[in-house]
C-alpha cells in the first residue's frame, strides 16, 4: 500500500516485488503493466481498496477466461435447458404418434381381412353347394351337411390366410414394421436428448468451478 499522501507535484512510489523472481520494483501510480527489469516478467498492476499488488499478466489472463468461460456456460446452460425441454416434447409427441400409427395399422389389416373373408363368401357358398350335391348323391342328409360345411369354411380360410400374408407383405399394415420404425425414431431422439444431457453436465461443471 501507499504510505502517507505524497507532497504536491510529488509521485507516489510503492516497493513490490516481481511475480516471478521477487526481485525488487518501484511502481508508480500511473503504471498499469510493467515487465521486471531483472528476468523480463511481463506483469499487471492491480489496485483494490487501496491495496496494490502485482499479477503476472498469463494468470490475470487466466482468470478473465474464466470467468468469460462461466458466462458463457451460463448462457449454454439456460438455451441447452429450453432445447432439452422442446426435444423431450417432440419425443412424447413422436410416442403418441407412433402409438396411433401401430393401432391404425393393426385395425387396418383385421378390417380389410374381414373384407376380404365377405367377398370370399359368394365363391365358398357355390363350393358349398358343389359339395353338397356331390356329398347328397352318396351319403343323404349327414353327407349333405358335411360336405356343405366343408365346402364352405375352406375356401372362406384360405381366403382370409391368403389376403393377411399379402398384406403384411406392405409396411403400413405390417405391425412388426411399423413397430421396428418407432424404436428407430424415438432411438434418434433419446440419442439427441443424452447428448443435450452430457453438454449440460459439462457446462455446470464449468460454471460452478
Amino acid at each position: 500500500m501507499f504510505s502517507n499522501p505524497p507532497a504536491k507535484g510529488e509521485i507516489r512510489i510503492v516497493k513490490l516485488n516481481c511475480v516471478n523472481c521477487g526481485f525488487g520494483l518501484d511502481i508508480s501510480e500511473q503504471m498499469e503493466r510493467l515487465a521486471c527489469g531483472y528476468c523480463g516478467t511481463q506483469q499487471i498492476v492491480e489496485r483494490s481498496g487501496g491495496a496494490v499488488h502485482l499479477r503476472g499478466v498469463t494468470e490475470a489472463i487466466a482468470r478473465v477466461q474464466t470467468g468469460t468461460d462461466k458466462t458463457a456456460a451460463e448462457l449454454a446452460l439456460a438455451r441447452l435447458s429450453k432445447e432439452l425441454e422442446a426435444v423431450r416434447q417432440q419425443r412424447a409427441e413422436k410416442e403418441y404418434y407412433w402409438q396411433f400409427a401401430l393401432a391404425n395399422c393393426r385395425n387396418k389389416l383385421q378390417n380389410v381381412t374381414i373384407i376380404a373373408v365377405i367377398l370370399g363368401t359368394v365363391p365358398s357358398v357355390f363350393v358349398a353347394a358343389m359339395f353338397a350335391a356331390f356329398a347328397g348323391a352318396i351319403g343323404g342328409d349327414i353327407g349333405r351337411m358335411s360336405g356343405g360345411l366343408i365346402g364352405f369354411l375352406a375356401p372362406l380360410s384360405a381366403i382370409a390366410i391368403l389376403t393377411r400374408t399379402q398384406l403384411v407383405k406392405h409396411d403400413s399394415y405390417n405391425s412388426d414394421k411399423v413397430i421396428e420404425r418407432c424404436n428407430h425414431d424415438l432411438m434418434q431422439v433419446d440419442k439427441h436428448i443424452a447428448n443435450l444431457q452430457m453438454k449440460m453436465r459439462q457446462n455446470y461443471q464449468i460454471a460452478n468451478a
